[in-house]
């Protein structure tokens, strides 16, 4: 239950977020995610929009930690950031769905670019791990790392060095990826290590090991990735 008192100051608040003042919890609002702040407005009936003026920024924030779950949708002719748990109508405005104009410019282009950059990277590219990689243009070489390589990648490799040469519209670095869009696209560097190490060590004990050989690290897909992602 959503509490609120008058008397109550920020400072009161322990790690939680909450207080018991008077016998009564008091959560601080900011604390809820957006599914939370969507059942605590229906169920007590509060009317409007937004709650508080930095309720955008906040949803931009939450939005680059947890891109999979958001998309842009045309509504009746103009778009709308919209969450995966919405129904489409107008008690979720302001929190699980919200208008383009609600947004300034330069944060609707963020949420905008991000969102793009994890579509093209789960519909057109698939990871690789460890690869060396040569930039022509400024000699720089990107040793063994995680890239996202676009499926229609014609390859080219530097005569001298035998590298991997670095195309900038076609590869990205893993690690280039916010924490937000590593998520989105099911990369997750610590658990890949992890799993290679125990497959390596399985194969040196002489036995297939936890995970078996059903997966080609060095080739692996979008969905195979995601699907080890969610299965942890």
């Amino acid at each position: 239950m959503l509490i609120s008192d008058r008397q109550a100051r920020l400072d009161d608040y322990d790690q939680e977020g909450k207080l018991n003042f008077n016998k009564n919890p008091i959560y601080r609002w900011e604390n809820f995610n957006v599914q939370q702040r969507f059942e605590i407005k229906r169920v007590k009936n509060i009317s409007g929009d937004y709650l508080s003026n930095d309720e955008i920024k906040w949803i931009v924030r939450k939005v680059k930690e947890d891109l999979g779950v958001w998309q842009i949708k045309k509504i009746e002719d103009k778009d709308w950031l919209v969450h995966d748990f919405a129904q489409i109508n107008r008690n979720e405005i302001g929190t699980l769905i919200h208008d383009q104009q609600k947004f300034n410019e330069a944060e609707w282009a963020e949420i905008n670019g991000s969102l793009e950059k994890v579509n093209n990277i789960k519909q057109n590219a698939k990871l690789e791990r460890g690869l060396v990689v040569f930039n022509q243009e400024t000699n720089e070489y990107y040793e063994k790392d995680d890239w996202f390589i676009h499926n229609q990648l014609e390859r080219k490799f530097d005569d001298k060095t035998k590298c991997l040469i670095y195309v900038s519209n076609a590869m990205i670095r893993a690690k280039d990826l916010s924490v937000g869009e590593q998520k989105a696209v099911g990369y997750n560097s610590q658990f890949i290590q992890k799993a290679q190490t125990l497959q390596e060590n399985s194969r040196s004990q002489g036995s297939k090991g936890v995970l078996g050989n059903s997966y080609v690290w060095g080739s692996f897909t979008i969905i195979s990735l995601i699907g080890l992602a969610f299965t942890r």
